[in-house]
């Protein structure tokens, strides 16, 4: 039987895999159902996603040769139902803010573990949803949808027969190439390993948690977006004296977010990934650090000279300090002032030789 005719028959499946669908399919179950024996700690070399045709090719031929394609396409088809967030959800997200795409991309790329291992409060962080029986169990329902399903099935079921559970694999070897940071994201969203129920409520979070640094006045208002040097000086910061930078796996998409995001962009990330254990302390340092270049860089940093006087002319200098209430240095900078403005500048201010 030809795709397109296998496809026609079971129109009331394929008609909601959508785009999305038919790739979530691909990266876990089409390409190559032995996937789903496949060892998570096994490492492959990147495979770039074909394009959308081709795609959805490969998951309708490998759901034919199946021993019971009809029961594969059901399982294929509650997978996806289950795991795709829909569109109306994702409405309230601006496709064209790098930032906080990138943040996104860089928070679903976290291992579980290590955001649920900050030792501070809550509100300082999202916890990435851990992969349980809890977070991808999908229950099967009496449904003539899913009538093979409810059948007794050799595929991964419960002892109940009752649901089943999302597969853990090795696709983190699936790349989306993209610059259209969106799109990854998406990617990204769709494969994650939880269901429909958490995947909300964890993006819920991190919306909101992103608007809570977004407006945290004492990480990022000090930041001028529109100082180049100040942006500069921020980076060369992170990368020379913090060694600081952010890690993703797979490289590919850090890669995309630097070469999509502007420097401020990519300051605002780098502050907002800094571990939470020490990071006022960190951006203190950081503010104090910078005022410090701004004086320096305003020419008005003094530079310490050793300048050899009798010891009457010090008491002299001594006493003028006193007398006029400055110290020192002031006494010898306003004697040089005056001196240079009678001696070497004419009357209207302008240099005499």
């Amino acid at each position: 039987m030809l795709n397109e005719d296998f496809e026609k028959q079971y129109k009331e499946y394929f008609n909601d895999f959508g785009e999305r669908g038919f790739t979530l399919a691909w990266v876990y179950f089409a390409c190559n159902p032995t996937n789903l024996q496949q060892d998570v700690s096994q490492e492959n070399l990147p495979v770039s996603l074909p394009n959308n045709d081709m795609i959805k090719n490969d998951v309708i031929e490998q759901i034919k040769k199946q021993n019971n394609p009809k029961e594969t396409l059901e399982l294929t088809h509650l997978f996806i139902k289950n795991m795709i967030i829909k569109d109306d959800f994702l409405k309230s997200i601006d496709k064209k803010d790098n930032i906080l795409i990138s943040y996104l991309i860089i928070n679903i790329l976290k291992s579980p573990i290590l955001t649920s291992n900050y030792q501070t409060s809550p509100e300082n962080h999202v916890i990435k949803p851990s992969l349980s029986s809890n977070t991808q169990t999908i229950l099967i329902p009496e449904s003539n949808k899913y009538e093979s399903l409810n059948k007794k099935t050799k595929l991964i079921k419960s002892p109940d027969q009752k649901n089943i559970q999302i597969p853990i694999i090795n696709h983190l070897n699936k790349i989306k190439q993209s610059d259209d940071l969106f799109d990854i994201f998406i990617f990204l969203l769709d494969k994650y390993e939880i269901t429909l129920k958490y995947k909300k409520e964890y993006l819920s979070n991190l919306l909101n948690h992103y608007e809570t640094i977004k407006n945290n006045k004492k990480i990022y208002k000090w930041i001028d977006q529109n100082n180049p040097e100040q942006i500069q000086w921020i980076l060369h910061y992170f990368q020379n004296i913090l060694k600081f930078q952010i890690y993703l796996y797979p490289i590919d998409y850090i890669k995309t977010i630097n070469r999509k995001c502007n420097h401020y962009e990519i300051v605002f990330l780098l502050l907002a990934e800094l571990p939470n254990f020490n990071k006022e302390l960190t951006i203190l340092k950081l503010k104090k650090a910078w005022s410090q270049q701004k004086f320096r860089m305003s020419g008005k940093a003094k530079k310490a000279y050793h300048l050899p006087l009798t010891k009457e002319t010090n008491k002299k200098l001594k006493t003028l300090s006193e007398v006029l209430n400055k110290t020192e240095s002031q006494i010898l900078e306003n004697l040089i002032e005056e001196k240079y403005r009678i001696t070497i500048l004419d009357e209207n201010g302008r240099p005499k030789y």
